[in-house]
């Protein structure tokens, strides 16, 4: 039927670039596809680390910024800005129109709160690896 969705397809890929003790940079791709529609977004974001994990790694601040650029459209600059404490992680973006439409939204762009618990909830899944892209 033409209100059926259809299935969502998404693929990620991502680096780890360590620079120094206290800072990694992350380039990423993420693409989406439903149907004929998709979306491709590129983008990086730099990790810079606060605190000695020497002592205890959950005694640490990580504060992070970047930005992704929707390439597949050409229509949007997505700045991102965020802070990871212990297992929580909280990031805010925005969405900067670029494209011939931005008058048409009167410049307005969209904000995104995220937050990220990461870990485990159960302790007898916490010896089991899951690899996990990590904004």
């Amino acid at each position: 039927s033409p209100n059926e969705r259809g299935q969502l397809h998404i693929g990620h890929a991502g680096a780890r670039i360590i620079m120094n003790s206290r800072m990694a940079l992350k380039p990423y791709i993420l693409w989406m596809g439903i149907r004929k529609a998709t979306d491709f977004n590129a983008g990086f974001l730099l990790d810079i680390r606060f605190g000695d994990d020497k002592k205890d790694p959950y005694d640490r601040v990580t504060v992070f910024f970047g930005a992704q650029f929707r390439a597949d459209q050409g229509d949007a600059v997505i700045p991102v800005i965020g802070l990871e404490f212990k297992n929580i992680r909280i990031g805010f973006s925005y969405d900067v129109n670029i494209s011939s439409l931005k008058t048409a939204s009167n410049y307005l762009g969209a904000s995104e709160f995220s937050a990220v618990y990461l870990g485990s909830f159960s302790p007898h899944i916490s010896t089991y690896v899951l690899p996990c892209f990590r904004f």
